[in-house]
């Protein structure tokens, strides 16, 4: 799943976050493997080698100066995607911004990074320092806490103001939760618990995801308002990776059974952990609805509205589901 690192880790409102010139190199770097296929393309071509060359140029030049994290972070990540590292001057400079907003408050409740950027802000800082003590490490644990004390009644995540759940926002804190724990973070099981319960309660009876989810009084789909194309990718993606998360994904049982038997001895004996209380019958009645909404709904070439926010989100929903 290496191969889709990059590409998970884009962001939705880049049009938002980022200058356009920006946003059309990350179009390039995030999904030009998923439209350059269809093409005839391949990361190793000559024209995609060039496009990669124009846009790293771009992002290493004064011109690509954003001063706010989630582009600061977008910018570092996808440097050393591109075989950077922390002596980089836009690497150090994203870490060292994002240090001092973090550094600003001493309570990680009333850090006011956005949610994206705090995602995002994560994605990178594990990216540069896959470790749990590094100098990093207390930024990132910061920011994971922020993340929990936002997490809404509901499960989700979404704008302070409204009651509801983001799922675009959502799916920022749970790719983060993914990436963290893959270094040695912990993330408290209730909060993944929750977070999926969420997504389950807000499918569209489609097997789509809108936009600012309707919560079902029960496992069964209620109707949901603005199911899109992206949003039902992210949804969906959200779904599969919090299930890999729980545990309860095919992705999860492979590593299990790759692991050497002492390791499983010992894993076997520490395992005094909570286990999630969620029924994967349920969880995989949610994927198939999903999946059956996409054999149905695909559209090839994409739909114009969110055009990469979908690619990006398509292409880590089917990574996931492989």
């Amino acid at each position: 799943m290496e191969r889709w690192a990059l590409r998970r880790s884009l962001w939705r409102p880049l049009s938002r976050l980022l200058q356009r010139p920006i946003a059309a190199v990350f179009a390039w770097l995030g999904v030009g493997g998923l439209v350059g296929t269809a093409a005839g393309f391949t990361p190793s071509s000559p024209e995609v080698q060039t496009a990669v060359a124009r846009a790293v140029k771009f992002l290493e030049s004064p011109a690509a100066n954003d001063g706010r994290p989630g582009a600061q972070a977008l910018i570092g990540l996808a440097l050393l995607k591109n075989g950077a590292d922390s002596s980089h001057p836009k690497v150090a400079w994203a870490a060292q911004s994002i240090s001092a907003a973090v550094n600003r408050v001493s309570d990680p409740g009333r850090i006011d990074i956005d949610i994206y950027s705090t995602g995002l802000a994560v994605i990178f800082l594990v990216t540069l320092e896959p470790t749990t003590t590094g100098p990093h490490s207390p930024i990132v644990e910061k920011l994971l806490e922020s993340l929990l004390a936002r997490q809404k009644s509901c499960g989700a995540w979404g704008y302070p103001e409204r009651g509801t759940g983001d799922t675009s926002m959502t799916q920022y804190v749970v790719l983060c939760y993914w990436e963290a724990t893959r270094v040695g973070y912990e993330v408290p099981l209730g909060s993944i618990d929750q977070v999926a319960i969420w997504l389950m309660k807000t499918q569209d009876p489609s097997g789509g995801f809108g936009y600012q989810g309707t919560v079902s009084p029960t496992f069964v789909p209620v109707p949901q308002t603005d199911v899109y194309h992206s949003l039902t990718a992210a949804g969906l993606g959200s779904m599969y990776v919090c299930a890999d998360l729980l545990g309860l994904s095919a992705l999860a049982k492979e590593r299990e059974e790759k692991l050497p038997r002492a390791l499983k001895e010992v894993k076997a004996k520490a395992a005094k952990q909570p286990k999630s209380e969620i029924d994967p019958r349920l969880l995989r009645e949610v994927q198939t609805r999903g999946k059956q909404w996409f054999a149905k709904n695909y559209q090839s070439p994409p739909p114009v509205r969110w055009c990469y926010y979908y690619l990006y989100a398509l292409e880590r929903y089917c990574s996931f589901r492989e």
